[in-house]
């Protein structure tokens, strides 16, 4: 073989162009550019883009799907999406008075089987007139900003999941809609609806509506409605459970949610002296289902008090937080002590 064909050959490797969708080893690559033609073997031309392949993925583009259309659907399990800063950018808009429900979501799950184990990361989503990313169980959702969203902002529906870091705005839905076991911690959330549904705090975040649990501890409420036994559980929003009388006996772990709960005019910031239902050991209304009278369950009310103390070096008095346990059958009606999944 003469040099020049060498050459030639050798030219021809070094300028022959990567497949659209693959950039550093084990690493693809998206672009709106590659969503027109089909970014993946099984991925059709136009959007969504759809990922069928477990592994990492970035995106080198902002990406623009057409109006009512989703922009990146999972068929897949352990997905990992780098923004790399870039953004995933529906045409839909906002009304004056806020976003409404509409077609179209950012990220997607193909199935309840898809999604799971999977990250979203660094970028931003908006204009879709639904969700903008839902995700399974085990996954995280970090550092992306989410608005003009005729839907819910996050989604994370299985457990063991995490939502950090991340900026929800002007969204027609809940901002961050989480399983009861995942946590989250240091987003920050201005919209109309609320901003959190589900989920624990693991450390602080911002909300305009003081929902998301701004110290990192478990928020607790009295529920401000009454019912029966039969009902006392119903009284506890999404994520919240009936207080087993053991949860409320920790009251440096807990947050009282002024917004959820029940308050007095001399209430301050903490609960309001009041009595509620709460779950003792075989008082709980057969498992909240009866109103009988000959069926008991628990009740508490906090009590507040200071007590002298005489140290070694200084003198003073300690406020207390106790709980004064009771009981009453089931036809009788009270307020619900609810506590954080």
């Amino acid at each position: 073989m003469t040099r020049p064909l060498i050459a030639a050959l050798l030219l021809g490797v070094a300028l022959a162009p990567a497949s659209p969708a693959r950039a550093a080893e084990g690493v693809r690559e998206l672009s709106h550019a590659c969503a027109l033609a089909g970014c993946l073997p099984n991925d059709a031309p136009g959007y969504p883009i759809t990922i069928d392949v477990p592994g990492s993925y970035v995106l080198t583009s902002d990406l623009t799907p057409p109006a009512a259309t989703d922009g990146i659907v999972l068929a897949a399990s352990d997905v990992s999406l780098d923004f790399r800063g870039h953004w995933l950018r529906g045409p839909y808009t906002c009304g004056f008075v806020g976003c409404s429900p509409g077609t179209g979501r950012g990220i997607a799950r193909a199935s309840a089987a898809a999604g799971l184990r999977s990250a979203v990361r660094d970028g931003g989503i908006s204009g879709f007139g639904d969700d903008g990313v839902e995700l399974g169980s085990s996954s995280r959702v970090e550092g992306m900003t989410l608005h003009r969203l005729g839907g819910d902002g996050i989604v994370l529906l299985g457990a063991l999941s995490f939502a950090a870091e991340n900026t929800v705005n002007s969204i027609g839905g809940t901002a961050l809609v989480l399983a009861g076991s995942a946590l989250y911690r240091e987003n920050t959330i201005a919209v109309l609806g609320p901003s959190v549904s589900g989920g624990r705090p693991s450390g602080p975040n911002s909300c305009n509506d003081g929902r998301c649990g701004a110290s990192g501890r478990k928020l607790f409420y009295l529920s401000p409605a009454t019912a029966n036994g039969a009902g006392a559980d119903a009284q506890c929003a999404s994520g919240f459970h009936v207080a087993a009388l053991s949860e409320l006996d920790r009251p440096g772990s807990l947050e009282y949610d002024t917004d959820r709960g029940h308050t007095l005019a001399d209430s301050g910031e903490g609960p309001p002296a009041l009595p509620g239902w709460v779950s003792r050991p075989g008082l709980d209304c057969s498992g909240w289902s009866s109103s009988a009278s000959n069926v008991g369950g628990g009740f508490a009310t906090p009590g507040y008090g200071e007590i002298p103390y005489v140290g070694i070096l200084c003198t003073g008095v300690t406020r207390l937080i106790g709980w004064d346990p009771s009981g009453a059958t089931c036809n009788n009606v009270q307020r619900t002590w609810c506590v954080q999944d």
